[in-house]
């Protein structure tokens, strides 16, 4: 699945880093080249370890990747400016779906995210996906893309009909 369109803008004005197949195993003393510029090696550090606290393999790679959804999201209005809290959302939805050791899986998860927040102005955020997938239990991991986002315009629904919060 290909990342949605404003990663892929990003791409272009973040170019990967040279060792972008390296296994990240630690959040200290990360490379400047482990980092998209908009980003300060805190926030970095940050965002790789929410990363690191749940998922398996993570290259430098699927860093440079969540660090380019956390500041997108972040960019268009969601919790503005707090990356840890935002990769912290992402992971979770990552891990609720049992996606934590399988990047092209959740790559795809993380445009699904994206694309609700984005398509519905905020009205469905990762919040609410989290949510979802939390309230599903073990059947979370069970639903694949198709599902979830079927789950997502219905829960876009009860918000505009004001039948939830």
């Amino acid at each position: 699945m290909k990342l949605f369109p404003a990663l892929a803008a990003l791409s272009l004005a973040f170019p990967v880093a040279a060792r972008a197949a390296d296994s990240v195993t630690s959040c200290d003393h990360l490379p400047i080249s482990d980092q998209i510029e908009v980003f300060s090696p805190r926030d970095t550090m940050a965002v790789c370890r929410e990363m690191l606290r749940v998922m398996e393999g993570v290259s430098v790679d699927d860093l440079i990747t969540m660090q380019k959804a956390v500041y997108v999201m972040s960019h268009d209005g969601y919790h503005d400016g707090d990356y840890a809290l935002i990769a912290r959302k992402l992971v979770d939805i990552i891990r609720l779906r049992g996606e934590y050791a399988s990047p092209a899986t959740w790559k795809g998860t993380l445009d699904i995210a994206y694309r609700s927040w984005e398509a519905f102005n905020g009205l469905v955020s990762p919040d609410d996906i989290a949510q979802l997938l939390h309230d599903l239990g073990p059947m979370a991991k069970t639903i694949n893309d198709d599902g979830l986002i079927s789950m997502v315009v219905m829960i876009e629904m009860r918000k505009k009909h004001g039948d939830d919060d």
